[in-house]
């Protein structure tokens, strides 16, 4: 689910009735463990680094409604969080790939935090979560050469703190599941560390938050 989508989704949760940057402690993240994992349209992913930010509700005037929610990154490069804080949360590393997970809790007063449970890809209104899975798959230039269309799935989570630990099952598309072709997955476990970014999650859903990233090798 691409942005524009996760826009929508948070959208529909404060219609269900229930911009400040990311409040977390200064660590710089960190993979334990082998990560999630896949190949999808034909080219591998293996994540070398990740790190987890929790980003604090805020008022969010794009979507009319309070917006906070985590992110848990993964990267095929190592020292990702410094990388990112670095190019001040708008920097991509060229000839590289990014899995991004979003949990995006939307709502006419602020939502509470992410925990531990099981998000289905997409919009769910009953736990007022939107969950996205976006891969960035990087050329020489940084240009995402990805064309998936559509992402379904689900991520689980077991902690958030003091490290973010869990799993999580993502399938591509060329189309939505019901009529695309399977594009390929990337599944497994991860225990991420927390990481401080200059990060606006409201500005990301909205598109204005970094629409072009320097390319930093």
């Amino acid at each position: 689910m691409r942005a524009t989508s996760l826009a929508l989704a948070l959208a529909l949760l404060a219609a269900c009735g229930s911009s400040k940057k990311a409040e977390a402690p200064a660590l710089n993240g960190g993979l334990t463990g082998a990560g999630p994992s896949g190949t999808v349209e034909g080219q591998a992913f293996a994540a070398a680094d990740g790190g987890a930010l929790t980003v604090a509700p805020a008022f969010c005037s794009a979507l009319s409604t309070n917006v906070g929610g985590l992110v848990v990154a993964f990267s095929s490069y190592p020292s990702f969080c410094p990388f990112k804080r670095g190019a001040n949360a708008c920097g991509d590393h060229p000839s590289s790939a990014e899995l991004i997970v979003t949990l995006a809790r939307g709502g006419p007063t602020p939502p509470p935090a992410v925990g531990p449970g099981t998000y289905p890809i997409g919009t769910n209104p009953s736990a007022l979560t939107a969950t996205s899975v976006d891969l960035r798959r990087l050329g020489a230039t940084c240009a995402d050469l990805t064309t998936y269309q559509s992402v379904s799935g689900s991520v689980t989570l077991d902690q958030v703190s003091p490290t973010v630990k869990g799993s999580l099952s993502a399938t591509f598309w060329s189309g939505s599941a019901a009529n695309g072709t399977n594009l390929g997955t990337i599944s497994g476990t991860f225990e991420v560390g927390s990481c401080t970014l200059p990060f606006d999650l409201c500005g990301l859903i909205a598109g204005t938050t970094c629409p072009t990233p320097a390319c930093i090798p």
